[in-house]
């Protein structure tokens, strides 16, 4: 398929759908391809280089995203093709495309909105819930192959920074509040003393004019 695929792309990089590899160990791999063109445009070769899912899984995406969310990436079809160990889940014959998870058939009532929003590829955020869990779903094309890369984060985790910065800021009112009333209190007495001096000079001082 891989071969196949390079060919019909006329020398653009072709990347092929997960597979089970000829390897003794059938490894879910994925192929990126490119067909060779002689000056008079004629087929001399493709070339061809393997990736495995699991290396995808654990070289780029976990690396990448730490361990806060689930990060996986979705095939223009709308498949899981990789995620954290998502590779140990499939077994099967290296001459058969591996049968992957839909990400609209995966989230529950979910995952039909979050795949509306992906497959535009556009990048954006998503606020969805998971298993009754309110998570935030962020994701971005990555337009050369047609693929999106996609991380699920519980609202809590993504809004913890948010409510650490909350605390702080509540526990800086209610320590600053008594001297700030204190200031006003002292100012509002001064105020007062000050009117009712001034009041002392002036009713003496109208009284006289009026007379």
């Amino acid at each position: 398929s891989w071969y196949a695929g390079a060919v019909m792309a006329k020398g653009k990089i072709c990347w092929s759908e997960p597979y089970f590899s000829a390897t003794g160990s059938n490894e879910l791999t994925i192929t990126c391809s490119r067909a060779v063109y002689d000056a008079d445009g004629k087929l001399i070769c493709v070339l061809g280089a393997d990736v495995s899912v699991e290396a995808v899984s654990r070289e780029f995406i976990a690396s990448q995203t730490g361990r806060a969310g689930l990060p996986f990436l979705v095939n223009s079809k709308g498949e899981v093709i990789a995620g954290v160990d998502l590779y140990r889940r499939f077994s099967g014959d290296w001459d058969n495309t591996a049968r992957l998870p839909s990400i609209a058939g995966g989230l529950a009532s979910e995952g039909p909105v979050l795949w509306e929003k992906m497959k535009t590829m556009k990048p954006g955020v998503l606020r969805i819930r998971i298993n009754n869990v309110p998570c935030f779903a962020s994701f971005a094309p990555i337009r050369e192959c047609g693929w999106t890369l996609a991380i699920l984060l519980p609202e809590e985790t993504a809004l913890k920074d948010v409510v650490l910065m909350e605390a702080r800021f509540k526990k800086t009112q209610e320590e600053t509040l008594p001297i700030f009333q204190s200031y006003i209190f002292e100012g509002a007495m001064t105020f007062i003393l000050i009117s009712l001096a001034l009041l002392l000079l002036i009713l003496p001082f109208g009284y006289f004019i009026a007379k």
